[in-house]
C-alpha cells in the first residue's frame, strides 16, 4: 500500500494542483515523496458520511468525489488547528482511483486507522447535537434513539473498522460549530444509558431491542470493542455478525469484506489478486486463516464442494449464522496428515429431551419464565421465535441434545450419521456456534453451520478432526 496525504505545500509546483482550505494551501502527496517515513507520519483520518451528491476533485481536477469531501476536510482544519500532524487522510481524495493501488489501499483501512494520530468524524447538526447534549440523566428521550438509528455513518459497514481501530472525536458539519469537539466516551457512556433506560421502560428484553433498532445495538456492541481497545483480540465471527447489522453503498458489496480487513488485521497489503466479491471474500478468509482464526466457518453460506473444502463457505457474499454478539478471540485449527482439525470443541449427542441445566440457561437468557411452555418442542418453538426476530434464517427443524437445541441452517439430510460440534472458544451468552457434520455410506460428508443454545459449561472441550481430506494450501 502506498500512502497518500494532503499536507501543506511547501513550493510551488505548476504540475500539482494546489487547494486553498482553511486558509492555507494544501496538495496530495505520497510519503514515499516526502521526508516523512511511513512508520513515523503524524496524520489525521477524517470520517464522513458521502451522501449521494458528486463535485469535481480539486486535487486532481479528473476525478469526481463526494460534494461532501471538501466540506468535511475543511471543517476537521478547523476544529484541529494548533494540532501537530503532517497531514490529513480522507478517502475520496487519498485511496487511488485505480489499478492495485487502490485495492492495497481498501484492503489496508485497518492500517491507515489504526496508525492515525487521530481520528475525527463529522456528523449531521442534528446528530451532533443529540452527541453533544447526551448527558447520563434522565428522562429518556425516544425521538433521540430513532435519529440516532437512522444516521447513516452509524449504519455504515465502514464505521465498525472506524471504531475498533481508533479512539474518536466528533465534529458537526456546521462550520461555526467546527471548534467544538465531542470525545468518543462522553457519547458511548451516554448512549449506553439511554438505551439502558428504553429497557427498563418499556420493559423489553435484549433481543427485542435489537429488532427495534438493529443498526444502534451494531453500534453498541462496537462500543464494547472500542472500550477494551482491542482490536486484534475479536474474531472473524463478531465482526460478521457486527456488519450483518449494518449497511454499505448500492453496488459495491466488496465494501463489506473490504471493512471486516480493517477490523481483523492492522496490517498494509499490496492488493495482489482480483476485486470481484467472491475474490475479495476468499482473501478476508485467509486473512483469518493466516491468524488462525476459523469463525468464520460459522457462516451462514453453502460450503465449497472441492474434496477437503467442503467445511468452508464458499467465496460470495457471506452472512454469520446469528447476528448476535459473541465472545472469544477466534476459532483455531490445524492442519496434519490426518487431516483439517478445529480446537476446542464440544461434542453433543442427539437426545430425546434437554436436561435440567440446560431448560435453566435458555429460560433465564431468553427471559422466559413468564412464557407458558409444557414440552421441549414448546420451548424450542419459543427460542425459535426469538432467533428469527434477530434475523436468524435457519431451519426450525431443531435438534435435541441433553444441554440444550441445535438449529441447522439448513434442513439435516435425512438417515444420516450427524456428528454435532459446538464451538467452545467462540461464544454466545446462551449459546455458541456450531457444526453439524453429515455423513451417509460413502459418501462424501455434508457440512452446516448451526445455533446451539443451551447450556455450553458441562462439557470438557478437544480438537475435532473435521475433514480427512484436507490439506493445508
Amino acid at each position: 500500500m502506498e500512502l497518500r496525504l494532503i499536507v501543506q505545500a511547501m513550493q510551488s509546483d505548476s504540475t500539482v494542483p494546489i487547494v486553498v482550505l482553511d486558509g492555507k494551501k494544501w496538495q496530495l502527496t505520497t510519503l514515499s515523496s516526502t521526508s516523512v517515513s511511513e512508520a513515523t507520519a503524524k496524520y489525521i483520518c477524517i470520517s464522513y458520511l458521502w451522501g449521494s451528491g458528486r463535485s469535481l476533485n480539486p486535487f486532481d481536477s479528473i476525478n469526481t468525489i463526494s460534494d461532501r469531501t471538501i466540506e468535511a476536510l475543511e471543517v476537521v482544519m478547523m476544529a484541529t488547528r494548533g494540532h501537530e500532524v503532517d497531514g490529513y487522510w480522507v478517502d475520496a481524495i487519498c485511496i487511488p482511483q485505480s489499478g492495485t493501488q487502490r485495492q492495497a489501499t481498501l484492503e489496508s483501512m485497518g492500517y491507515i486507522y489504526a496508525h492515525a494520530t487521530e481520528v475525527v468524524v463529522t456528523l449531521s447538526q442534528p446528530v451532533y447535537s443529540v452527541m453533544k447534549n447526551m448527558e447520563m440523566t434522565g428522562p429518556l428521550d425516544e425521538d433521540v434513539l430513532q435519529l440516532l438509528e437512522q444516521d447513516e455513518w452509524i449504519a455504515s459497514v465502514w464505521t465498525y473498522q472506524e471504531l475498533v481501530n481508533s479512539r474518536p472525536s466528533f465534529v458537526s458539519f456546521d462550520r461555526s460549530m467546527a471548534g467544538l469537539i465531542v470525545e468518543a466516551s462522553d457519547f458511548f457512556h451516554g448512549l449506553a444509558f439511554y438505551l439502558e433506560l428504553y429497557r427498563r421502560k418499556h420493559k423489553v428484553t435484549s433481543f427485542q431491542v435489537q429488532k427495534l433498532f438493529p443498526r444502534l445495538s451494531a453500534f453498541e456492541d462496537s462500543m464494547l470493542v472500542w472500550r477494551c481497545n482491542a482490536p486484534l483480540n475479536i474474531s472473524a465471527l463478531q465482526v460478521m455478525s457486527n456488519m450483518d447489522r449494518r449497511v454499505y453503498r448500492a453496488g459495491e458489496p466488496q465494501n463489506y469484506f473490504y471493512a471486516m480487513m480493517g477490523a481483523i488485521t492492522t496490517v498494509s497489503t499490496w492488493g495482489a489478486g482480483g476485486a470481484t466479491v467472491a475474490e475479495v471474500s476468499d482473501r478476508f478468509m485467509r486473512m483469518c486463516e493466516r491468524k488462525n482464526d476459523y469463525s468464520f466457518i460459522y457462516a451462514s453460506t453453502v460450503r465449497e464442494d472441492r474434496v477437503g473444502r467442503r467445511w468452508r463457505p464458499a467465496p460470495g457474499p457471506m452472512k454469520s449464522i446469528l447476528a448476535w454478539h459473541s465472545y472469544g478471540d477466534s476459532a483455531s485449527g490445524y492442519y496434519d496428515t490426518a487431516g483439517f482439525w478445529l480446537c476446542e470443541m464440544l461434542t453433543h449427542e442427539i437426545s430425546e429431551s434437554v436436561g435440567v441445566s440446560g431448560k435453566e440457561i435458555i429460560v433465564q437468557r431468553f427471559q422466559l419464565s413468564g412464557r407458558a411452555f409444557d414440552s421441549d418442542e414448546a420451548l424450542a418453538g419459543l427460542v425459535y421465535e426469538t432467533l428469527v426476530s434477530i434475523d436468524f434464517t435457519g431451519s426450525p427443524e431443531y435438534v435435541t441434545v441433553v444441554d440444550g437445541f441445535v438449529f441447522p441452517q439448513t434442513s439435516l439430510p435425512r438417515d444420516s450419521k450427524l456428528t454435532i460440534l459446538v464451538s467452545g472458544n467462540v461464544v454466545w451468552p446462551f449459546g455458541a456456534p456450531g457444526l453439524v457434520i453429515a455423513t451417509q455410506a460413502d459418501d462424501l460428508p455434508v457440512y452446516v453451520p448451526c445455533a446451539f443454545i443451551g447450556d455450553k459449561t458441562r462439557r470438557a472441550s478437544s480438537s475435532v478432526l473435521i475433514d480427512a481430506w484436507a490439506r493445508a494450501e
